[in-house]
């Protein structure tokens, strides 16, 4: 029964049929398996599709010519910009533990509070508290972690002011301690028995 209808259908038509069907299909397998692969088949089946109802039949080829070239064109060009924007890694819950508290960079100026930050080399959206729009390379400090947001927060004067006071503390702490080192002789550095004058008898 299949063929008789089939067969009773132009050419044109069942190309439409099996282009609307790779469509579907296609659309199908991407929303069960969301890998970002078969969703470039869509649009090459829609313009394979659009081609197959203004073409003659007789150049169906050129409908799979460009249903082929289409579909491997946009995974390798266009997936991986996908891949970056909407499947993020996922953070272990003892990795947001140790961040949270952190101290980072704004990558960009924020845009309706929001920014990108950089943490264990993977950049991440910032929600900044109180929708604050800061600057490139401002100062904020993670709060907690949504999802595939960090909430942070910029730091205060007096943080800034503590912050700076405690590096210049340590670079100071390093300068007495290369100092004291300098001052010590290779004897006193490694800790060996000074030697007597005059050679023993």
């Amino acid at each position: 029964m299949f063929e008789i209808m089939l067969g009773s259908l132009s050419l044109p038509t069942i190309l439409i049929i099996v282009w609307a069907a790779v469509i579907a299909l296609a659309l199908l397998i991407e929303v069960l398996t969301y890998d970002l692969v078969t969703i470039f088949f869509i649009p090459s089946g829609l313009v394979s599709l659009i081609l197959a109802a203004t073409i003659p039949s007789d150049l169906w080829w050129v409908q799979l010519v460009v249903f082929v070239v289409m579909s491997i064109v946009m995974i390798f060009t266009l997936r991986p910009l996908l891949k970056r924007w909407l499947i993020k890694p996922t953070i272990a819950t003892e990795v947001i533990e140790t961040v949270v508290g952190e101290k980072v960079r704004l990558l960009i100026d924020a845009v309706d509070g929001k920014s990108l930050i950089k943490i264990n080399g993977v950049e991440w959206t910032a929600q900044i508290e109180g929708g604050l729009n800061l600057e490139k390379d401002d100062v904020v400090e993670i709060i907690k972690n949504d999802s595939n947001i960090f909430l942070v927060k910029p730091i205060t004067a007096e943080e800034k002011k503590s912050n700076a006071s405690s590096s210049k503390e340590s670079e100071e702490g390093e300068a007495d301690e290369a100092y004291e080192m300098y001052k010590k002789t290779p004897d006193e550095i490694y800790k060996r028995p000074a030697r007597k004058k005059g050679g023993s008898k």
